[in-house]
Protein backbone atom coordinates (compact mmCIF):
# COMPACT_ATOMS: atom_id res chain seq x y z
CA UNK A 1 0.00 0.00 0.00
CA UNK A 2 1.09 3.46 -0.99
CA UNK A 3 1.83 5.83 2.04
CA UNK A 4 3.82 9.35 2.87
CA UNK A 5 5.92 9.14 6.19
CA UNK A 6 2.51 10.73 7.69
CA UNK A 7 1.48 7.41 8.03
CA UNK A 8 -2.03 8.71 6.10
CA UNK A 9 -4.29 6.73 3.83
CA UNK A 10 -4.34 7.82 0.55
CA UNK A 11 -8.26 8.67 0.90
CA UNK A 12 -6.79 10.95 3.65
CA UNK A 13 -3.96 12.25 1.58
CA UNK A 14 -6.72 13.66 -0.95
CA UNK A 15 -8.65 15.45 1.61
CA UNK A 16 -6.10 16.68 3.01
CA UNK A 17 -5.65 17.99 -0.37
CA UNK A 18 -8.85 19.22 -0.88
CA UNK A 19 -10.45 16.21 -1.86
CA UNK A 20 -14.33 16.77 -0.45
CA UNK A 21 -17.12 13.91 -0.39
CA UNK A 22 -18.49 14.06 -3.51
CA UNK A 23 -14.91 13.81 -5.08
CA UNK A 24 -14.40 10.53 -3.24
CA UNK A 25 -17.62 9.63 -4.41
CA UNK A 26 -17.05 9.83 -7.70
CA UNK A 27 -13.21 8.81 -7.96
CA UNK A 28 -14.64 5.36 -6.36
CA UNK A 29 -17.27 5.06 -9.00
CA UNK A 30 -14.84 5.70 -12.03
CA UNK A 31 -12.15 3.12 -10.08
CA UNK A 32 -15.31 0.68 -9.76
CA UNK A 33 -15.25 0.18 -6.06
CA UNK A 34 -16.62 1.50 -3.01
CA UNK A 35 -15.84 4.58 -1.49
CA UNK A 36 -14.43 2.92 1.66
CA UNK A 37 -11.96 -0.04 2.78
CA UNK A 38 -9.50 -1.55 1.76
CA UNK A 39 -10.97 -1.83 -2.18
CA UNK A 40 -11.22 1.65 -2.86
CA UNK A 41 -7.27 2.12 -1.05
CA UNK A 42 -5.92 -1.01 -3.35
CA UNK A 43 -7.70 0.84 -6.59
CA UNK A 44 -6.24 4.46 -5.43
CA UNK A 45 -2.47 2.84 -4.87
CA UNK A 46 -3.07 0.81 -8.29
CA UNK A 47 -4.03 4.65 -9.44
CA UNK A 48 -0.79 6.29 -8.19
CA UNK A 49 1.32 3.34 -9.91
CA UNK A 50 0.00 4.42 -13.42
CA UNK A 51 0.23 8.10 -12.85
CA UNK A 52 4.05 7.58 -11.50
CA UNK A 53 4.88 5.61 -14.62
CA UNK A 54 3.27 8.01 -16.77
CA UNK A 55 4.91 10.60 -14.95
CA UNK A 56 8.54 8.92 -15.76
CA UNK A 57 7.56 8.14 -19.14
CA UNK A 58 7.39 11.38 -19.42
CA UNK A 59 10.23 12.98 -17.96
CA UNK A 60 12.50 10.06 -19.39
CA UNK A 61 11.11 11.13 -23.29
CA UNK A 62 9.95 7.68 -23.58
CA UNK A 63 6.36 8.35 -24.69
CA UNK A 64 4.90 11.84 -25.07
CA UNK A 65 1.49 12.29 -26.33
CA UNK A 66 0.81 14.53 -29.23
CA UNK A 67 -2.48 15.50 -28.54
CA UNK A 68 -4.84 15.56 -25.54
CA UNK A 69 -7.38 13.10 -26.74
CA UNK A 70 -4.17 10.51 -27.06
CA UNK A 71 -3.37 11.17 -23.73
CA UNK A 72 -7.00 10.70 -22.11
CA UNK A 73 -7.39 7.43 -24.71
CA UNK A 74 -4.31 5.85 -23.04
CA UNK A 75 -5.44 7.16 -19.40
CA UNK A 76 -8.74 5.54 -20.32
CA UNK A 77 -7.09 2.18 -21.14
CA UNK A 78 -4.93 1.89 -18.19
CA UNK A 79 -7.72 2.60 -15.56
CA UNK A 80 -9.78 -0.30 -17.76
CA UNK A 81 -7.36 -2.98 -18.04
CA UNK A 82 -4.97 -2.01 -14.93
CA UNK A 83 -7.19 -1.30 -12.32
CA UNK A 84 -10.93 -2.00 -13.12
CA UNK A 85 -10.04 -4.93 -14.70
CA UNK A 86 -13.04 -4.45 -17.03
CA UNK A 87 -14.29 -3.63 -20.66
CA UNK A 88 -14.74 -0.08 -21.55
CA UNK A 89 -17.81 1.18 -23.37
CA UNK A 90 -19.40 4.67 -24.50
CA UNK A 91 -21.50 4.69 -21.22
CA UNK A 92 -18.80 4.38 -18.61
CA UNK A 93 -17.20 6.42 -19.89
CA UNK A 94 -19.15 9.14 -20.86
CA UNK A 95 -21.26 8.72 -16.85
CA UNK A 96 -18.47 8.29 -14.66
CA UNK A 97 -15.52 9.75 -16.68
CA UNK A 98 -17.44 13.07 -17.56
CA UNK A 99 -16.35 12.58 -21.20
CA UNK A 100 -19.42 13.45 -23.94
CA UNK A 101 -20.42 10.68 -25.67
CA UNK A 102 -19.77 11.27 -29.19
CA UNK A 103 -16.39 12.17 -28.27
CA UNK A 104 -16.13 8.57 -25.60
CA UNK A 105 -17.49 6.72 -29.09
CA UNK A 106 -14.81 8.22 -31.02
CA UNK A 107 -12.15 7.16 -28.38
CA UNK A 108 -13.15 3.75 -28.27
CA UNK A 109 -13.37 3.15 -31.83
CA UNK A 110 -9.91 4.13 -32.11
CA UNK A 111 -8.89 2.11 -28.81
CA UNK A 112 -10.31 -1.15 -30.42
CA UNK A 113 -8.92 -0.41 -33.82
CA UNK A 114 -5.46 0.65 -33.20
CA UNK A 115 -2.70 -0.72 -31.48
CA UNK A 116 -4.39 -1.24 -28.29
CA UNK A 117 -3.94 -5.34 -28.65
CA UNK A 118 -4.89 -5.89 -24.96
CA UNK A 119 -7.98 -3.64 -24.88
CA UNK A 120 -9.08 -6.12 -27.67
CA UNK A 121 -7.63 -9.18 -26.08
CA UNK A 122 -9.73 -8.21 -22.80
CA UNK A 123 -12.76 -7.41 -24.94
CA UNK A 124 -12.72 -11.41 -26.64
CA UNK A 125 -11.98 -12.59 -23.06
CA UNK A 126 -14.88 -10.69 -21.37
CA UNK A 127 -17.31 -11.38 -24.11
CA UNK A 128 -16.84 -15.19 -24.21
CA UNK A 129 -17.22 -15.43 -20.19
CA UNK A 130 -20.20 -13.42 -20.65
CA UNK A 131 -21.61 -15.83 -23.20
CA UNK A 132 -20.99 -18.81 -20.99
CA UNK A 133 -22.40 -16.96 -17.64
CA UNK A 134 -25.16 -16.23 -19.66
CA UNK A 135 -25.55 -19.51 -21.58
CA UNK A 136 -25.56 -21.51 -17.76
CA UNK A 137 -28.39 -19.66 -16.69
CA UNK A 138 -30.86 -20.79 -19.47
CA UNK A 139 -32.05 -24.24 -20.70
CA UNK A 140 -32.30 -26.04 -24.23
CA UNK A 141 -34.99 -25.69 -25.88
CA UNK A 142 -36.92 -28.57 -27.76
CA UNK A 143 -34.66 -27.87 -30.64
CA UNK A 144 -31.46 -28.02 -28.40
CA UNK A 145 -30.78 -24.26 -28.90
CA UNK A 146 -30.57 -21.43 -26.34
CA UNK A 147 -31.79 -18.29 -26.46
CA UNK A 148 -29.98 -15.07 -24.38
CA UNK A 149 -29.99 -11.28 -24.31
CA UNK A 150 -25.99 -9.30 -24.73
CA UNK A 151 -25.56 -6.35 -24.69
CA UNK A 152 -23.93 -4.10 -27.51
CA UNK A 153 -20.48 -5.22 -26.97
CA UNK A 154 -21.22 -8.54 -26.78
CA UNK A 155 -23.26 -8.83 -29.44
CA UNK A 156 -20.53 -7.08 -31.69
CA UNK A 157 -17.94 -9.59 -30.39
CA UNK A 158 -20.52 -12.32 -31.62
CA UNK A 159 -21.82 -11.13 -34.40
CA UNK A 160 -17.39 -11.25 -35.43
CA UNK A 161 -17.19 -14.83 -34.53
CA UNK A 162 -19.95 -16.30 -35.88
CA UNK A 163 -19.50 -14.80 -39.59
CA UNK A 164 -15.86 -16.13 -38.98
CA UNK A 165 -16.85 -19.23 -38.16
CA UNK A 166 -19.30 -19.30 -41.09
CA UNK A 167 -17.19 -18.06 -43.71
CA UNK A 168 -14.07 -21.11 -42.49
CA UNK A 169 -16.12 -23.78 -44.61
CA UNK A 170 -13.74 -26.34 -44.98
CA UNK A 171 -14.18 -26.65 -41.68
CA UNK A 172 -18.10 -26.86 -40.80
CA UNK A 173 -17.65 -30.66 -41.82
CA UNK A 174 -17.40 -33.96 -39.64
CA UNK A 175 -15.11 -33.52 -37.46
CA UNK A 176 -13.75 -30.14 -38.67
CA UNK A 177 -13.16 -27.32 -35.82
CA UNK A 178 -16.55 -25.83 -36.21
CA UNK A 179 -18.81 -28.74 -37.23
CA UNK A 180 -22.24 -28.70 -38.29
CA UNK A 181 -22.38 -24.71 -38.30
CA UNK A 182 -25.28 -22.57 -39.23
CA UNK A 183 -26.64 -18.90 -38.40
CA UNK A 184 -27.72 -18.13 -35.45
CA UNK A 185 -31.37 -16.25 -35.46
CA UNK A 186 -31.57 -12.66 -33.80
CA UNK A 187 -34.95 -12.24 -32.34
CA UNK A 188 -34.28 -8.50 -32.29
CA UNK A 189 -31.15 -6.88 -31.97
CA UNK A 190 -30.74 -2.40 -31.32
CA UNK A 191 -28.39 0.14 -30.34
CA UNK A 192 -27.91 -1.29 -26.87
CA UNK A 193 -27.26 -5.12 -27.52
CA UNK A 194 -29.92 -7.89 -28.84
CA UNK A 195 -31.50 -11.43 -28.06
CA UNK A 196 -30.11 -13.96 -30.00
CA UNK A 197 -31.09 -17.88 -30.27
CA UNK A 198 -28.41 -20.57 -31.46
CA UNK A 199 -27.56 -24.50 -31.43
CA UNK A 200 -25.64 -25.35 -28.40
CA UNK A 201 -23.28 -26.72 -30.79
CA UNK A 202 -23.25 -23.16 -32.63
CA UNK A 203 -22.62 -21.62 -29.12
CA UNK A 204 -19.71 -23.72 -28.27
CA UNK A 205 -18.09 -22.79 -31.87
CA UNK A 206 -18.79 -19.28 -30.85
CA UNK A 207 -16.99 -19.30 -27.30
CA UNK A 208 -14.39 -20.73 -28.85
CA UNK A 209 -13.59 -18.35 -31.30
CA UNK A 210 -13.56 -15.68 -28.94
CA UNK A 211 -11.04 -17.35 -26.72
CA UNK A 212 -8.32 -18.41 -29.41
CA UNK A 213 -8.51 -14.58 -30.39
CA UNK A 214 -7.77 -13.36 -27.21
CA UNK A 215 -4.82 -16.22 -26.61
CA UNK A 216 -3.45 -15.05 -30.23
CA UNK A 217 -3.77 -11.12 -28.92
CA UNK A 218 -2.43 -12.07 -25.75
CA UNK A 219 0.61 -14.40 -27.06
CA UNK A 220 2.02 -11.67 -29.69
Amino acid sequence: MLQDNSGKSLRELLEDQGFGQSDIKALARALNVADCGPAFEAALSELAIVALHEMCEWILARKRFSTIAEMDANRIMRIFLDIRRDMPDVEKVADQFAIPEARATSMLTRMRYGAARRLRAARYQACSGEIENLLQAVEEDEDGRKCINVDKETLEAFNEAWWHILKATDEHGKGGAYEAAEKPDFIWSGKYGGRVIATVRMWNHIVKWLKQKHRELENV
